[in-house]
């Protein structure tokens, strides 16, 4: 006899839920929108801030070096002149945004000596250098015929993102001012102020210039 066996079959019930409708799925986008806005709002605040933060001191720094550079050598200098001999022409004059110094020459060990009134070296800087007429320059010029060994330099540039310079030429009172011309060489003291400019990446306004001056003395004039 044979024996029939049933197997029950199991089944499985699924029970469907509501999910989201179109509705609440565009209201949880959209707030999600906003929190991304208002995040990014505040990291583009943040960088600005850091960005203005860091052109403010690179321009301060770069004020900084330009104006010692001037100043050591002024005060290393014969003095100021309005212009250049024919003997070793230098192709500028002193002026509020030019300056011109004197200098020693130099033996072949380096070390300075009187050439005598008609054979120095001049050292000249000056602002407004074509086509980057923002570009704060220092040009060297030696005299050969001496033997100098000064090293020469044509229009190095100390500074950049400079929006003005003025040069103001003190006599040994420091309270009376000398115009550019001949009477220069009586120059006792000078007043170097340069406004630099801090460009940023983010802010597309136009910064303020930020000035930098200091008053230098010159040694043989002291």
């Amino acid at each position: 006899m044979n024996e029939t066996t049933n197997y029950q079959i199991p089944t499985t019930r699924y029970q469907l839920k509501p999910g989201l409708s179109l509705i609440e799925f565009l209201t949880s986008f959209a707030i999600i929108g906003v929190i991304a806005i208002m995040i990014g709002s505040v990291w583009l605040a943040h960088s600005k801030i850091y960005s203005t933060q860091s052109a403010t001191i690179d321009a301060q720094s770069a004020s900084t070096i330009a104006i010692d550079e001037i100043a050591n050598q002024i005060r290393e200098s014969n003095g100021v002149v309005y212009s250049c001999l024919i003997q070793n022409p230098c192709e500028s004059d002193t002026s509020g945004i030019t300056l011109v110094l004197q200098v020693w020459p130099l033996n072949a060990s380096g070390v300075p000596f009187d050439p005598g009134s008609n054979d120095p070296d001049y050292i000249v800087y000056r602002l407004n250098d074509p086509p980057n007429d923002k570009n704060f320059v220092k040009s060297v010029y030696a005299n050969n015929t001496t033997g100098s060994t000064r090293k020469e330099l044509n229009k190095k540039i100390l500074a950049s993102n400079v929006d003005s310079i003025n040069f103001t030429y003190l006599a040994n009172d420091g309270t009376t001012e000398i115009a550019p011309g001949p009477g220069l060489t009586e120059t006792a003291q000078v007043i170097i102020t340069v406004y630099f400019k801090a460009e940023t990446i983010y802010d597309r306004t136009e910064p303020e210039p930020i000035p930098k001056a200091k008053k230098v003395i010159l040694r043989n004039k002291e």
